[in-house]
This record gives C-alpha cells, structure tokens and sequence, in this order.
C-alpha cells in the first residue's frame, strides 16, 4: 500500500525543530505508524550554494496507534541551516518532501524548496 501522505507532517518550529545545543538542530517528522520502512533528513548550510547536502537517517523517537515521530540531529558549525526529508514507503517508494510538499525526485534546486532554521 502507498503511503499516507496527508499524515506525514513537519513545520520548522518547536516541536519539530529546535536547538539542543550551540551547534546542533535537532528536527522531527511525523508519519502514520507502520506506513514507512525508513526517513532521512538531507541538510547543508542555507547559504551554500556550491556543495551537496548531507544525509543522516532518522531514529525512532515515539510510537503510538496512530503516529510514529523520527527524529535525528543536525549539526553544523553557523547554524543556518536548509534541510528537507526523503522518505521511503514500506514498499519501497520513496518520496522528497519539504516546505512545498512532496516531490518525486532528488532534482537540483531543492534548496529554493527546502525548510530552513532558523
């Protein structure tokens, strides 16, 4: 079955992104439980514009009937961060999503779509 892409959620605000420390952004997405094999977070500085971004798969944090939240750290030395998700369904599917929604490919110029912090 495909993913349910209208529980899959994210803003760039507490909960979902803050500062856990000087140099580190810790952010969230929530997605329906049992809907998706694995997500990531792809992020870099929000004024490089010259070099690919940097992948870190994301941990489970929380659980329940309805939701499952991930979370991973992102840590950069400014703290400007531009990030988006990549998301993969349990059937293998994988989409792109970030402040504009969902988007089928890695394609250049996500960093005009990207969710920033702050």
């Amino acid at each position: 079955q495909e993913m349910n892409q209208h529980a899959i959620y994210h803003i760039p605000d507490i909960p979902y992104a803050f500062a856990e420390d000087k140099n580190t952004l810790k952010v969230r997405l929530r997605c329906a439980t049992d809907d998706i094999r694995s997500a990531a977070v792809v992020f870099k500085d929000r004024y490089d514009w010259v070099t690919g971004g940097e992948r870190v798969p994301m941990e489970i944090l929380s659980k329940t009937g309805l939701f499952t939240v991930y979370e991973a750290a992102l840590r950069l030395m400014r703290n400007r961060y531009r990030y988006y998700f990549e998301i993969t369904d349990t059937c293998g599917n994988r989409v792109y999503y970030d402040e504009r929604g969902y988007r089928a490919d890695d394609e250049a110029g996500y960093e005009y779509r990207a969710f920033q912090f702050p």
